[in-house]
């Protein structure tokens, strides 16, 4: 054509809508109660494509969760991150929705944390002289969740009465 020197042209992609199939959602496989961890959820279409600009929002089964933020829109990649957290241990699912598609679910476990002082519990039976006295000790993280590892650092002593030259056993039952 007259005038005309030239022609460019350059490549459209075109991402299409996520496919449950091939986009992604990871999470640790443990988290802490009341430390952050993050979740990443990566959106791709049937044939593999990234598919930026989708909004996405994450759910989380069990109680006291938290998510931030509660939606974010997929980057260049595909990518959106998140960040979660719970103060309440226990098993959870978590999947990602975007345009209607679900995707996971993928399983974190909330464990609890180092124990506290401040919530650990006793229950100390009627103790009589020159008698067995059954004391038990339930041992909570600074949320309230057992901790029911590391036993083995129990430890206990009379330090007063007509009891204190006696021995204490200390019996680790593995449940907080």
């Amino acid at each position: 054509a007259p005038g005309l020197t030239s022609v460019q042209s350059a490549a459209v992609a075109v991402s299409g809508v996520p496919s449950p199939s091939t986009s992604t959602i990871t999470a640790p496989a443990t988290l802490v109660a009341g430390q952050d961890g993050t979740v990443r959820v990566t959106l791709r279409s049937a044939g593999g494509t990234a598919v930026p600009g989708v909004p996405v929002s994450l759910a989380m089964s069990g109680e006291s969760n938290t998510i931030s933020p509660s939606s974010a829109t997929t980057n260049g990649s595909g990518e959106a991150s998140f960040t979660v957290q719970s103060t309440v241990s226990g098993e959870r699912t978590v999947t990602a929705s975007a345009e209607g598609v679900t995707i996971g679910p993928v399983g974190l476990t909330i464990v609890p944390g180092a124990p506290s002082p401040e919530r650990t519990v006793a229950d100390v039976g009627d103790g009589r002289r020159f008698r067995q006295t059954v004391i038990i000790v339930e041992t909570r993280d600074a949320f309230g969740n057992r901790v029911t590892a590391g036993g083995a650092g129990v430890a206990a002593e009379i330090t007063d009465g007509p009891n204190e030259d006696f021995s204490v056993d200390v019996v680790d039952r593995g449940d907080g």
